[in-house]
């Protein structure tokens, strides 16, 4: 039943918004993470069962969602920063992956300390001002 779910999650999406790199940067370091015994700790990904594919497919699947989202629900001149925001999420959570894959002692933090760095770095704000 799951792998009917998941299928059906991937033909839902196949009509939305494009992911970023940012996007497949989070599935791959989950999946890696999850191939070498790690556990997913996000319930929404659950429906996968730590399968490695699985999780990594519905990641990739609710950020594209996310962003058909936004394509279609934020005003056109807050969209740029809405995506900034989710790729900053997605850049945190593949530092996250990374630090388990490391076996460091607290891979959330690092997580936090990378998604806001990126945040703050490659702000579309930012960007406009230096032009």
């Amino acid at each position: 039943m799951k792998v009917v779910i998941l299928t059906a999650l991937a033909l839902f999406v196949a009509g939305c918004s494009s992911p970023r790199t940012s996007d497949y940067l989070d599935a791959g370091t989950t999946v890696v993470a999850l191939a070498g015994g790690a556990v997913e700790a996000n319930p929404i990904f659950g429906i996968a069962d730590n399968n490695p594919v699985g999780t990594g497919v519905a990641v990739l699947a609710a950020k594209t969602v996310g962003r058909t989202v936004v394509d279609q629900v934020v005003p056109e001149d807050q969209r740029e920063q809405a995506h900034h925001t989710i790729d900053s999420f997605s850049v945190g959570a593949a530092c996250n992956n990374v630090g388990v894959i490391a076996g460091i002692s607290n891979p959330v933090a690092v997580g936090l300390v990378c998604g806001l760095a990126y945040y703050v770095a490659k702000s579309p704000a930012r960007s406009a001002q230096n032009s």
